[in-house]
């Protein structure tokens, strides 16, 4: 089934978020808020659950991808892409991502140079908590996914794909923790067909003041082409501050280093989180 975008799709959806938003914000759960739990950053997603009625607006402020590979440097970026997870349950939360903004830049052989710069796709999904979904000792959850093909030509899937996550978190000993997140994607082929995507994340976090945390983690792909299997892996680090007067703020940074020649070289990040 083709689809055809229809250019006020995404800023109808975007408003209809906004103005869901503070209706949300302003309604009361039954106890106290649950530990700040955002999905950013690194990519471990993790199994917690926004406490019911409240919104999570979680920012990729600037980010920045970068490989070279057969004499050409492909550059990519994302700016100012926000997530919004909604409590709606206390084990069920909702989630919407968009891009605004994404500019993809070829450099090397004069015939090859292009740049391409519009909006991307977006991405709905479901979390659903099977166990703790506070994340008081060991967490695991379910995460349906759809990506929507609003991107502008060039910048996206060119159709609709999906997947699902099986998020797991659990506390090791002496203040480390673990995080995992399993993944199956079915992803468009570029010919008109799909095919599977098996993604697998490791994170092992830890404290390194009371405001400051950080991670480490492994993340590896695998994707079935008519040609064989193509991998990716890369090693990732990550920090996060929650600044102590601000107890609903979180700013993040990360760096993705590529393990594989099929890997991007390098991909860096900075940005926000903010419960409301």
């Amino acid at each position: 089934m083709r689809f055809v975008r229809r250019p006020g799709a995404l800023p109808a959806l975007i408003a209809a978020v906004l103005a869901l938003a503070p209706r949300l914000a302003h309604a009361q759960d039954a106890g106290g808020l649950r530990d700040f739990c955002a999905e950013r950053p690194g990519r471990a997603t993790p199994p917690c659950i926004v406490d019911v009625g409240r919104v999570m607006i979680e920012v990729d402020g600037l980010d920045l991808t970068r490989n070279r590979d057969a004499g050409l440097t492909q550059t990519s970026l994302v700016a100012l892409s926000p997530h919004l997870r909604f409590g709606l349950t206390p084990n069920l939360e909702w989630g919407v991502n968009f891009t605004p903004f994404t500019e993809t830049r070829v450099r090397g052989d004069p015939a090859a140079r292009a740049t391409t710069r519009g909006t991307g796709d977006t991405t709905l999904d479901l979390k659903f908590s099977l166990l703790n979904p506070g994340g008081a000792g060991p967490s695991v959850a379910i995460l349906p996914f759809v990506s929507l093909p609003t991107a502008q030509h060039g910048l996206g899937a060119g159709g609709f794909q999906g997947g699902v996550i099986a998020p797991v978190a659990l506390a090791l000993p002496s203040g480390f923790s673990l995080s995992l997140a399993p993944e199956l994607d079915v992803v468009r082929n570029g010919e008109g067909g799909v095919r599977p995507l098996y993604v697998s994340a490791i994170s092992l976090g830890h404290a390194l003041t009371p405001q400051l945390s950080g991670a480490v983690e492994l993340w590896a792909s695998a994707e079935h082409a008519p040609d064989g299997w193509e991998k990716h892996a890369t090693a990732d680090v990550a920090l996060a501050w929650i600044p102590k007067a601000r107890p609903n703020l979180q700013l993040d940074a990360g760096v993705n280093l590529g393990l594989n020649h099929s890997a991007p070289d390098v991909q860096a990040y900075v940005g926000a989180s903010r419960r409301f």
